[in-house]
């Protein structure tokens, strides 16, 4: 167990420190090339988001143990389908639904509503930070900007929900009887780490181009991540959570 954790951090260290380590060693105009639309970065994101679903789902198909809501019970972990079915989601939106490879139009509706004219939601002007006047939206607006409920989520699955279970133990107690999948709090470091590094990393390139590749980047990090907290659940699903934390 010690030494599958010391690969994960391993990697999952290596990994950031190579993509962002490109933003210095890398010209201006291979970085934008990478994360284009359809790019590099934003394929493999893709792929990651994808092998993620695909874990979570084939873990929601073989559990045994479901969730105690106290009203009702389950006979399987439907935690694991919904995440399945959010990193499926999550990957279609990431390649516009294949509307780009497979050249289909945009619906008129789905075209007035979306910032691009594309087929996806995250780029809808009710999602944007940005009003209709182009001006940044109010604080409260913003709680519907795509980014920030992104942010909102990684923020307490991978981070307070753990660090709540491992330090009040009656909370770690309601998380094993709904059965809901605990993030071990060293590999949810890494999402706080992948989301500073990319601020940093915004005060030294400043340009409005450059600032999209960090974007792109960060959003794949992401992914690897969550795909590597897929794997590590897929990897030790025959143990309690509280071991995994």
């Amino acid at each position: 167990m010690k030494l599958k954790i010391l690969f994960y951090i391993t990697f999952s260290f290596l990994f950031l420190l190579l993509t962002y380590g490109s933003f210095f060693s890398l010209s201006s105009e291979k970085l934008v090339f990478l994360a284009r639309e359809d790019g590099a970065v934003e394929t493999i994101g893709a792929i990651f988001f994808f092998g993620c679903s695909l874990l979570f789902l084939w873990l929601f198909i073989q559990s045994k143990q479901g969730n105690n809501f106290h009203f009702f019970r389950t006979r399987k972990n439907f935690f694991w389908l919904i995440l399945g079915l959010l990193f499926f989601f999550a990957f279609g939106e990431e390649l516009s639904w294949g509307q780009r490879i497979f050249h289909y139009s945009t619906p008129q509706v789905m075209k007035d509503a979306n910032i691009q004219d594309e087929l996806n939601l995250h780029n809808l002007k009710i999602f944007h930070g940005l009003d209709s006047s182009g001006q940044r939206k109010s604080f409260v607006e913003l709680f519907l900007n795509i980014d920030r409920l992104f942010s909102v989520f990684w923020l307490l699955f991978c981070l307070i929900c753990p660090f709540m279970a491992k330090v009040f133990s009656r909370i770690s107690g309601w998380f094993q009887r709904i059965n809901l999948p605990l993030v071990p709090l060293w590999l949810g470091m890494f999402f706080l780490l992948n989301y500073l590094l990319s601020k940093i990393l915004e005060l030294f390139f400043t340009q409005d181009i450059l600032l999209s590749a960090i974007t792109e980047f960060k959003e794949t990090n992401f992914a690897l991540l969550f795909f590597l907290v897929s794997l590590w659940f897929f990897q030790n699903r025959r143990q309690n959570n509280t071991l995994l934390i």
